[in-house]
């Protein structure tokens, strides 16, 4: 069930992220961390910094693929 709440949060994120810079989609950790808290993680927990991050680091890498 978390699985399916985070690639629902995963596709928000990425339609909110209309910014664009250089030519490309600007990602920040604070949308990752508002999706985390989102789902209902703790902030503050390990598990919080561990879903923004890797929900950031995902989002970048998705982006910069996406625009090579």
């Amino acid at each position: 069930m978390s699985r399916i709440a985070l690639i629902c949060c995963f596709a928000v994120l990425l339609g909110s992220c209309g910014s664009m810079s250089s030519g490309g989609a600007n990602v920040d950790i604070e949308h990752a961390r508002q999706a985390c808290a989102y789902l209902g993680i703790t902030p503050g927990s390990n598990a919080f910094a561990q879903c923004s991050t890797n929900l950031y680091l995902s989002l970048t890498t998705a982006q910069s693929e996406a625009h090579e």
